[in-house]
């Protein structure tokens, strides 16, 4: 059974017991079998996360050093990173900053608001504004024009600064109309 579907299967098996809250005996069993997947080798972002959101407080720096330990034998790949990121800044936080580091730039929309969310959620606001600054951060179906206010300032109550207001088009810019031409000459005098 893969990791995807094994996580699945475990996911379903625990809502009963964390509605009735019964659940320490059975989380401590899928703690076991989580542990024992990842010494077999690389396991799925998913099977990560429940590891991460299982783990008792005590247990998530030798959770973390795991982490480390699989990232290093090569059993976490690049396109994990991200998610793990996420992950790690929720539960984590401490830890987040250096898989951070770890993970590729990449020079599109997803993965510069993703990579802003991450610096959102660690209260990192320089950071996301610095994300969505860089070139490629526009977005999508709107080249050339920046996303900021939509990438990181909703996340931080910022609004984007008032633009002005133009008439639209064919409209009369004055009252009064256009100035005529005539009113540009003086009058004729050989008349």
């Amino acid at each position: 059974m893969n990791s995807e579907a094994l996580v699945d299967r475990l996911l379903l098996w625990l809502a009963p017991f964390q509605e009735h809250k019964q659940a320490q005996q059975v989380e401590e069993r899928f703690r076991k079998l989580l542990k024992e997947r990842r010494d077999e080798g690389s396991i799925s972002t998913e099977a990560w996360r429940l590891a991460f959101r299982l783990a008792p407080a005590a247990e998530l720096p030798p959770l973390a050093a795991d982490l480390d330990a699989a990232w290093f034998r090569g059993e976490v790949t690049p396109q994990q990173l991200g998610a793990l990121c996420r992950i790690l800044a929720e539960v984590l936080p401490t830890e987040a900053p250096r898989w951070l580091a770890r993970w590729p730039q990449a020079w599109h929309f997803d993965h510069t608001r993703e990579r802003a969310a991450i610096l959102v959620a660690l209260k990192q606001p320089e950071g996301a504004a610095a994300c969505s600054s860089r070139p490629g951060a526009e977005a999508p179906g709107r080249p050339g024009r920046r996303s900021r206010p939509s990438i990181c300032g909703a996340a931080w109550g910022l609004r984007p600064s008032p633009r002005p207001s133009f008439p639209p088009r064919g409209a009369r810019r004055c009252p009064s109309g256009p100035p005529s031409p005539r009113a540009s000459f003086p009058p004729s005098t050989n008349d």
